[in-house]
């Protein structure tokens, strides 16, 4: 199980790009069994932080050993 905040090195780097780069904090919760994670997280902007501009993602992933690809 885990918790994650983030979503400030993003914005900041969308600013240097294009001057115009989106400020949301990303959060989530998720759950990890083996080599399989199952995420929820929210895009939350600010600095006017409303409900109805929240962001909502469901993420799926699998795990692949770097080394067994490998050999």
């Amino acid at each position: 199980m885990f918790i994650y905040i983030g979503g400030f090195l993003d914005p900041l780097l969308k600013n240097a790009i294009t001057k115009n780069g989106e400020k949301i904090y990303l959060s989530g919760v998720g759950y990890g069994w083996q080599s399989v994670y199952l995420a929820v997280s929210a895009g939350i902007e600010y600095p006017d932080i409303a409900v109805k501009n929240t962001r909502l993602a469901f993420s799926l992933g699998y795990e692949i050993p770097l080394g067994d690809v490998l050999e």
